[in-house]
């Protein structure tokens, strides 16, 4: 339950969307999850850290074109920004063109 909180919690602190979800709308991301409508952070966090040591800058969920996507600011060792979109329904990584259809 610990980690449930901390999840939406570090969510909503981080959430900032263009389109349908408010920055307010916590209790909505939480039933999107209770609902098994996208995955959870964690297990988006998880994948990341097997492709290196990325240090999470931000979070965003949005919704692009009626897909939930999970798009995630990345820090490497060297310095550098990255940026990697994840479909929030599957987990899987897209690319941009997947994301921009």
């Amino acid at each position: 339950m610990k980690a449930i909180c901390y999840y939406f919690g570090a969510l909503s602190l981080a959430l900032l969307s263009s389109s349908a979800i408010a920055d307010n709308d916590s209790h909505k991301i939480r039933q999107l999850y209770l609902d098994h409508e996208i995955v959870s952070l964690e297990t988006i966090i998880a994948s990341i850290r097997t492709q290196g040591d990325y240090k999470i800058l931000e979070v965003e969920l949005e919704r692009e074109k009626g897909m939930l996507i999970y798009e995630i600011e990345l820090l490497d060792p060297q310095g550098r920004v990255h940026e990697k979109l994840f479909n929030a329904t599957t987990g899987d990584e897209l690319l941009y063109n997947e994301e921009q259809g």
